[in-house]
């Protein structure tokens, strides 16, 4: 037994598919072990480091892994000795197997063969803008202050003509804002507290809103102006547009072979969802 074989790596070399076939004719310098006249080749032992890498950030050296596959191809072969390979749940695991790399095999080369053009892109997304109902964008500016009073005061000031800039610079608790004169730019009312989003839809262009408390203190808040969002632009959405497209075709696909089915539900009643309930 190999002293530094463990139990997880062993698990490895079962686990790990060979993506090669046997069948194919083995070239004598590709073969960098042979078991029990079996040969290991250079490509298998590049597969099981691949499927390696995509579990694990450290890899043990290369004689490691080479065991790993040896161990693999020793637990496979004693297996078919005891003719696992025989028994009912080995067959229905493989039946399983079997449809599982039918079904992703013939989706992946369905939708290879289902090529996007630039116009079909273009076209889903004038749709799905068309349709699209963007967000209202306010231009706000606003004040915190700690304490009421001092906010009411503030508020009158203002009202009555004092600087905004000024004011937020010197008064506003939120630094952030403070430093850009208490400007917030364009925000959407996702973008805020609940209490300052409930005013700021409610609000004149132009005019102070009452007082605002929240969580953060007293809001002075003015919204200076409102538009509508403008939608991403098409090269922004391109990527999602293409599998948006490529999900709708395999739909059709899939619309179009259940329609040529016949399909029964023999045992529809005894079905039940993940809580149990029927």
């Amino acid at each position: 037994m190999l002293k530094n074989m463990t139990y997880v790596s062993l698990l490895y070399g079962v686990l790990f598919f060979n993506t090669l076939t046997h069948a194919e004719e083995v070239k004598t310098d590709n073969v960098v072990a042979t078991v029990n006249g079996h040969a290991i080749t250079q490509q298998d032992y590049e597969n099981y480091v691949a499927a390696r890498q995509n579990g694990e950030a450290a890899l043990p050296d290369a004689q490691s892994l080479l065991d790993e596959l040896i161990n693999r191809e020793l637990v496979m072969q004693d297996a078919i000795k005891n003719k696992v390979d025989q028994s009912p749940s080995f067959v229905r695991q493989m039946e399983i197997l079997r449809g599982n790399l039918l079904t992703t095999m013939h989706i992946s080369q369905y939708l290879q063969q289902q090529t996007v053009n630039e116009t079909e892109l273009k076209a889903e997304y004038d749709k799905r803008v068309a349709v699209a109902k963007m967000p209202k964008e306010y231009k706000v500016r606003h004040i915190i202050l700690a304490d009421e009073e001092p906010a009411k005061t503030l508020l009158k000031q203002l009202q009555d003509g004092a600087d905004f800039g000024k004011l937020a610079e010197e008064k506003s608790i939120d630094s952030g804002s403070a430093r850009m004169q208490g400007d917030l730019g364009w925000i959407t009312e996702e973008q805020v507290v609940p209490e300052v989003a409930q005013a700021i839809v409610k609000a004149e262009k132009g005019k102070y809103l009452d007082l605002v408390k929240s969580t953060f203190g007293w809001h002075i808040i003015i919204v200076d102006d409102v538009r509508e969002a403008a939608p991403p632009s098409f090269e922004e959405v391109k990527k999602d547009l293409e599998t948006m497209v490529q999900t709708e075709k395999l739909q059709d696909f899939l619309d179009k072979i259940r329609e040529n089915a016949k399909i029964d539900y023999p045992n529809k009643d005894k079905l039940t969802d993940k809580k149990g309930e029927k």
